[in-house]
């Protein structure tokens, strides 16, 4: 009964969030795609670029955003880029 209940649970949450994890894409080529458009001065590093077999690609980097509060360090950030089909 425990794993039933927590695997409802778990379904009831990844449905909840789920609509956070869409991004919106624009469907215009010209537009270029801001993926880390802080202007506060943060510092990103380390970009990295990973190929998806569907002709997509996974962005990751780090920011260290000197408005957190302390200890001040180093946050990761995922994205995932489809080539401009969405």
């Amino acid at each position: 009964m425990k794993t039933v209940l927590r695997s409802v649970a778990v379904a009831l949450l990844t449905l909840v969030f789920s609509t956070v994890a869409f991004a919106q894409w624009s469907s215009d080529p010209s537009v270029n795609l801001p993926l880390a458009d802080n202007n506060n001065g943060s510092d990103q590093v380390q970009p990295k670029l990973v190929p998806i077999h569907d002709q997509g690609w996974y962005v990751s980097w780090f920011d260290a955003n000197p408005a957190t509060s302390s200890p001040v360090g180093y946050d990761v950030f995922l994205s995932a880029a489809d080539g401009g089909r969405r």
